[in-house]
């Protein structure tokens, strides 16, 4: 039983491993901006001698940066940035009905229900960053100033942490790259679940690269083939890197956990009892 266009997933793999490089790209860049704007606001804070003053004054400043640490963010083409990604979840479709429409002669990539989920996923993806700016990014930008006002810090050392948050330690870029990251490979999950679904398809093979940051969860299972009632009940195990709340519903979309890059492919019951029944673990 002949099992075509798995070259559609290798090529999708290397389209999100690459949207997310972009991005990181995208926001180290925008980081750099984003600091030197951001230093500038220490102006706004009085000053007792060389050291920013503990008073209420200067909190209340703080505490009304919101607006403007949300106007800078934008001014940095940032957001630039998050529109291209965003734009790899119709690529990641297109690819993916690819494989289906090589296997699957009921499979209609027309069906409006796989516009509607990839809307979403874009919709939910830019609302998540929103969430981690408007939420982390901004809180932990205003407690470095208030940190700053309460112990009496001088403005070169104020900026000296703010580098070590945008810059040193990449704190924007770790918050919405790990975001962009799941996000783009649990779409691309949901999505072939979405369609295996709507097909009654009970039979898949796990698929993917091992490297050497692979947990042993999916090393056990890269390149092989289950029917569906094997995956849900892998819900039930532990292990490393394993998200909460994994059950027998989203197991499909959370697979490894955090980072996980692997797909469960579905495939026809021909090609399952076909590659079982010859210990085949890899397709031809």
């Amino acid at each position: 039983m002949e099992f075509k266009g798995l070259d559609k997933f290798d090529d999708l793999e290397g389209r999100i491993s690459e949207a997310i490089l972009k991005y990181e790209k995208a926001t180290g860049k925008a980081s750099n901006k984003i600091l030197e704007e951001v230093q500038e606001l220490l102006s706004d804070l009085k000053k007792q001698g060389q050291l920013f003053a503990k008073t209420k004054e200067n909190l209340q400043i703080i505490n009304k940066l919101n607006a403007r640490i949300q106007a800078i963010i934008a001014d940095s083409g940032y957001y630039a940035g998050v529109s291209e990604l965003l734009t790899e979840y119709s690529n990641s479709s297109t690819l993916i009905n690819s494989y289906f429409s090589l296997n699957f002669k009921d499979f209609n990539p027309a069906n409006a229900t796989y516009k509607q989920l990839t809307n979403f996923y874009i919709e939910k993806t830019a609302n998540e960053i929103a969430d981690v700016i408007n939420g982390d990014v901004i809180a932990d930008v205003k407690k470095v100033l208030r940190d700053s006002v309460e112990n009496g810090i001088n403005s070169v050392r104020t900026k000296q942490l703010l580098k070590e948050y945008f810059v040193d330690n990449q704190k924007l870029q770790k918050y919405t790259t790990q975001i962009a990251t799941d996000s783009l490979n649990q779409y691309a999950a949901n999505y072939t679940l979405g369609i295996a679904e709507d097909l009654d398809l009970e039979h898949y093979f796990y698929r993917g690269t091992k490297i050497e940051s692979t947990r042993s969860f999916c090393n056990f299972r890269t390149g092989k083939y289950f029917t569906k009632k094997e995956i849900q009940d892998w819900a039930g195990l532990n292990w490393t890197g394993k998200i909460p709340g994994t059950n027998k519903d989203n197991i499909f979309t959370l697979r490894g956990g955090y980072n996980c890059r692997h797909l469960i492919i579905p495939v026809s019951a021909e090609v399952y009892k076909a590659r079982v029944n010859k210990a085949i673990q890899t397709p031809v």
